[in-house]
């Protein structure tokens, strides 16, 4: 970029809401603002161009295009330039990118604009790291999953790169470390890639059974909401109800589907018992629902099968006291009306899913960028944990991004 230049970018994602943050950056900045910027004083009155070398902090105003306000503005200066947080929509922010282009500014795209902040974490120096956390965490949905990404640039992998390149560099490695750096603690930082990715791109576990087994009464209890109808009536459910939910601060998407009909279906019938096999089929996980003894039929024998056998409360009620029968451990006894066996199930889904063992603390690759370098470094270092190895400082180098 010239030194000379202006450049301007749409900080925020793409979308239709109303608030948006363009950035301005260059040496001509100050001056695009001396001519479109116009500072507002006490009740939002116009109060005239002002030298942009005096927006210290942040100021209010609006951005002008002659006599016309293209919008109220928040105008920031920022240790790389201005941000200006407008709220009008996209298409005013379009139009002030093209006020913007009309004074002299280069437009740019937003990954290519300077960033108003470092993202290296002060301690590991790990910008490359920063960047991809600050991309990934807008797609966290629980605290537990921000911890897991967030660490990877406070401490986990950023600490894993910076100590190994420590012992490296100098041949010692830090007195605290234990067990020892070797390539195999790359590689399983490397291998963790699908379990963060599903951290960002949550699984999909479909609810499937008989009707009237407790489908939707389930789905509602994991959820914490009334998402699907709960009613006597076989058939409530005709079409897939698909719903966010947490199961230990961890998140899973919840299919709820149309009763499987063990006889002949009418046509309609047939076309949700139709949709509920699709929906089986393409779940990375299917609890199949039974208020007796659960056996999973020959079109589930190729899906990961978790069966559970429902209405544990009903079955308690009928029974005298002393006089219940035991019931194994799997398929899994659960009421999802009392809350019985919930908390066994969640354990469950997320053990099959590889999320039970989670620890947000410990080093994991977070993008292919992150365990494509982790790989190379640990084939860099063979089996040796003092190599000098260029090739593997090079490639720890470069997942830090410096």
């Amino acid at each position: 970029m010239s030194e000379r230049a202006s450049y301007a970018a749409v900080l925020t994602p793409p979308g239709r809401g109303g608030i948006a943050v363009i950035s301005l950056s260059g040496a001509g900045a100050d001056d695009i603002l001396g001519h479109i910027f116009v500072k507002n004083i006490q009740g939002g009155v116009p109060k005239g161009q002002v030298a942009a070398a005096a927006l210290q902090g942040m100021q209010l105003g609006v951005i002008k295009r002659g006599d016309e306000v293209l919008d109220q503005v928040v105008l920031c200066r920022t240790s790389q330039g201005f941000e200006i947080n407008i709220h009008g929509g996209p298409a005013v922010a379009r139009a002030v990118l093209e006020l913007l282009a009309s004074h002299g500014a280069q437009v740019l795209p937003a990954d290519q604009a300077p960033p108003a902040l470092s993202a290296a974490h002060p301690k590991w120096n790990n910008p490359a790291i920063g960047r991809e956390m600050l991309s990934a965490v807008i797609d966290a949905r629980s605290p537990r999953v921000l911890a897991a990404i967030s660490n990877q640039w406070s401490a986990g992998l950023s600490q894993l790169a910076c100590e190994l390149i420590q012992t490296l560099l100098h041949g010692v490695r830090p007195a605290e470390q234990a067990p020892p750096l070797t390539s195999e603690s790359l590689r399983e930082a490397a291998r963790t890639l699908p379990r963060m990715r599903r951290l960002l791109d949550p699984p999909d576990v479909v609810l499937v059974g008989a009707p009237n087994v407790g489908k939707s009464t389930l789905i509602n209890a994991l959820t914490g909401r009334a998402v699907s109808i709960v009613h006597d009536q076989p058939g409530t459910t005709r079409d897939w109800v698909r719903e966010p939910a947490l199961l230990r601060d961890l998140p899973v998407y919840l299919t709820d589907t149309a009763g499987l009909w063990s006889g002949a279906a009418e046509a309609i019938d047939q076309q949700a018992i139709d949709r509920a096999r699709a929906c089986a089929a393409a779940a990375d996980l299917v609890l199949l629902l039974d208020d007796r003894a659960p056996t999973a039929p020959q079109w589930l024998a190729k899906q990961n099968v978790i069966c559970v056998r429902t209405k544990r409360d009903l079955e308690t009620a009928n029974k005298e006291p002393g006089k219940m029968e035991p019931v194994p451990q799997f398929p899994i006894p659960i009421s999802a009306r009392s809350g019985e066996g919930l908390d066994d199930l969640a354990d469950a889904i997320l053990e099959r899913l590889d999320l039970l063992d989670l620890d947000p603390r410990a080093p994991a690759a977070f993008t292919q960028r992150q365990a494509d370098l982790l790989i190379r470094a640990a084939d860099a270092l063979g089996d040796s944990d003092t190599a000098s190895d260029s090739p593997a400082k090079q490639a720890l180098f470069e997942l830090l991004g410096r």
